[in-house]
């Protein structure tokens, strides 16, 4: 299905991209976001199913080229979910655009705080995501739905404290 093309009752969430060589940065901008899917075929066909309260968020995009699904990765980062892509071609020219289809899509922005131009990667060799990338959290794609244990405490103590405000 084209990303032009989607169901009325779902939205598109902002997203931005930067690239490398050998591999892609796409942050999904969606706070709060609940059971986020995510999908990545080799054929670079991107995936993305969340909801937001009552409103439900997806994206389809067919990636510009083939990607390495067993090098990539993705993470929930606060008010992010970040995607660390493998290119399957890790040696030519940085990739003229995020998708095949050649058009401007008014949610897909270039990451800037995240570009590095082409002749200048080698002395960016460890640039990506920053503080906000954390390899050792990341999760597999095709690993099913993700969820976040770290904040299961939080949440019971966040629902014994509504329960008692209902008292």
């Amino acid at each position: 299905r084209p990303i032009s093309k989607m169901d009325s009752s779902t939205k598109f969430p902002d997203l931005k991209w930067a690239q490398r060589k050998d591999r892609l940065f796409i942050t999904i901008d969606l706070p709060d976001v609940q059971n986020p899917l995510i999908d990545l075929k080799p054929d670079g066909k991107l995936t993305f199913d969340g909801n937001v309260k009552d409103t439900k968020y997806e994206i389809r995009l067919d990636l510009f080229k083939e990607v390495v699904i067993e090098e990539s990765k993705w993470n929930l980062k606060g008010r992010n979910i970040l995607l660390n892509i493998s290119k399957k071609v890790k040696d030519e020219e940085y990739w003229p655009r995020l998708t095949r289809e050649k058009i401007k899509h008014p949610h897909i922005q270039v990451d800037w705080s995240r570009w590095v131009e082409e002749e200048d990667e080698d002395s960016h060799a460890g640039a990506g995501f920053g503080d906000d990338f954390d390899p050792d959290n990341m999760q597999d794609f095709g690993a099913g739905d993700y969820n976040d244990s770290d904040d299961e405490e939080e949440e019971v103590e966040e629902a014994k404290a509504d329960l008692g405000d209902m008292e």
